[in-house]
This record gives C-alpha cells, sequence and structure tokens, in this order.
C-alpha cells in the first residue's frame, strides 16, 4: 500500500475540481497532470484504470493519484455513477512510502507523534497527516457536503476563494487521515498524559512571571509535584523551571527591544526579583548581556 505523509504547515493550492457523473470525458481517455488527484466516488462502482492497474473503486472509497500518473475509465459506468474529482498543488511535497503486504503498520507511525511544538519557546514543526493512495472512509456524505461547496466556490470565485478552497481541503484531508487512524487503531485518542501535560503547559504559560510554587502548582492541577514534573519532561524534554525561564527571557528580550525601562525594571517585570541574577541567566541563554541585547535590537531613532 502506497502511503502519503503531508505536513500540516504545507501549503495547498486547488487547481480544478468538478464532479463527474456517467462516461463523457471519463470512459477510454487518457488523463494525466502535473498535480495531485484526489477522486472521491460518491455512487459507484467506478472502472479506474491506473497505469497499467485495473480497478474497480466503490461508493465511499478515494484515491489519491501523484502527478502525471496515468488514468482513464476501462469499462463504461452507470449513469448514475461518479465521482468528485480535486487536482491540486503541495508545498513541500508528500513524503511517500510503500507496504508489500498492503498494512500501514510499516509505513507509518501508529499516532502522531508528541514534539516540543506545543511549547511558546519553540517553533511548530507541524503535524504529518498520512493517508493511504486508496482507502474507504465513513464519513463520505460529510466530505461530499465540502466539496459540493468547494467545486461552487471555484464555479463562482469571490474574494479569498483560493483560501476558502485550502481550508476546505485541509478539512476533507482531516477527516480522511482521522478515518484512516479509526480504521487501523482500536484506540486513536490521545493519552491522558498528554492532555495533563497541555495543561500543566497552559498553567506555566499564564503564570510564567509568578513565583508558583509546588504546592500551589499541586493545588492547581490536582496531582503531586513530582509527578508533574516528569510528565512535563516526557512530553517537552526539559524540566518545568528551564521552561519557565525560556518565557520569561523572551519576554525580557521583547521589552528589551521595544521599551526603554530600566534592565532592573525589564528583569522584574519578566519574574525576576533579582536583576544580577537575570544577568547571568540572560546571557547564558542568549549568549549576550541585556544591554548588548538591547544596544543591537533598538531601532535607529528617526532622522530629523
Amino acid at each position: 500500500m502506497t502511503m502519503l505523509s503531508i505536513s500540516s504547515l504545507a501549503r495547498l493550492e486547488v487547481k480544478w475540481a468538478n464532479v463527474h457523473r456517467g462516461n463523457d470525458g471519463f470512459y477510454e481517455k487518457w488523463h494525466a497532470n502535473p498535480y495531485y488527484e484526489l477522486i472521491v466516488v460518491t455512487d459507484g462502482p467506478i472502472y479506474l484504470q491506473v497505469e497499467e492497474e485495473r480497478l474497480t473503486v466503490h461508493a465511499g472509497e478515494c484515491l489519491f493519484l501523484l502527478p502525471w500518473q496515468r488514468h482513464c475509465g476501462w469499462k463504461p459506468i452507470d449513469e448514475h455513477s461518479g465521482f468528485f474529482w480535486v487536482q491540486f498543488a503541495i508545498d513541500p511535497e508528500p513524503l511517500l512510502s510503500h507496504s508489500k503486504d498492503g498494512t500501514i503498520a510499516k509505513t507509518a507511525p501508529p499516532l502522531p507523534e508528541f514534539s516540543s511544538g506545543e511549547l511558546r519557546t519553540t517553533a511548530a514543526n507541524g503535524v504529518p497527516l498520512w493517508l493511504a493512495a486508496r482507502m474507504e472512509t465513513s464519513r463520505r456524505f460529510e466530505i461530499s457536503l465540502l466539496l459540493e461547496q468547494l467545486v461552487a466556490e471555484l464555479r463562482r470565485p469571490q474574494a479569498y476563494y483560493q483560501l476558502r478552497l485550502a481550508i476546505k481541503l485541509w478539512t476533507v484531508l482531516e477527516l480522511l487521515a482521522s478515518g484512516l487512524l479509526q480504521q487501523h487503531y482500536v484506540d486513536p485518542a490521545l493519552p491522558g498524559s498528554f492532555v495533563l501535560y497541555r495543561r500543566i503547559v497552559n498553567i506555566l504559560d499564564e503564570y510564567y512571571d509568578k513565583e508558583l510554587t509546588a504546592s500551589q502548582l499541586e493545588e492547581l492541577m490536582d496531582r503531586k509535584y513530582e509527578y508533574l514534573c516528569s510528565i512535563f519532561k516526557r512530553y517537552a524534554g526539559l524540566t518545568m523551571t528551564t521552561y519557565v525561564q525560556q518565557l520569561r527571557i523572551q519576554r525580557a528580550c521583547r521589552l528589551l527591544s521595544a521599551s526603554s525601562r530600566t534592565i532592573s525594571e525589564i528583569a522584574a517585570e519578566a519574574g525576576f526579583q533579582d536583576p544580577s541574577y537575570f544577568g547571568r541567566l540572560f546571557k547564558r541563554h542568549v549568549g549576550v548581556t541585556p544591554q548588548a541585547y538591547r544596544n543591537r535590537h533598538r531601532p535607529d531613532p528617526p532622522q530629523l
């Protein structure tokens, strides 16, 4: 089975979309184009030949075709049979993987991987959406409605229509990716420990400039402090203390470059009661002193 891994940070651009019924323009006419294609069968069967392989595709099944992959109808279909047909570009290109035995276990991770991208101090890495080149969906009516709206948007485009098309296509891809997880895993729900980790992150983001004690955090989270520390370290890859320090330094950098307050005042606003300790920690994290950072990042005064 061929699998596609699309980053959630990828840029999607819908090039063309339509709904097709019967044989006009499809049966025994070869098609190939430079974009990815999604075919969602609403009423089947559809008899589709992709390169040398002849497929019989039923209602609720979806196919992803690669750029320049030749395809056509190899047998007439009923006049009431039909499918949605979307051509789109992806940047960056999706990763492809293959499994000879037809399973996804060897080609896709069991669940979306977690990363420190949940933290405010790190850039988002994007979540990979895993999609099978051929798959069945139990949400075809919901997907069909989105594709109907997508086709209608293309026929009567208005301002920002490209954005709305991309949003609808992303929603379709997410529904398909979630359905694939549900088909192959008994419980695709995220573990409770990850939910707890997100709660910890939210608390630290809210109170990073305060002296939040271990007992106060235990009261807020209704968990032992040692357990909270272990959960946070497991998913974030760093300690809560280090994360809070990073948030405070991040805030101080902003204040140093955008305000004229003294360094002691900035240290206090960022959550540091001791300016000397703030200076040492700032240089350790940033590589220069607060004053050197300010001199480097302050905007030049306006020319008179």
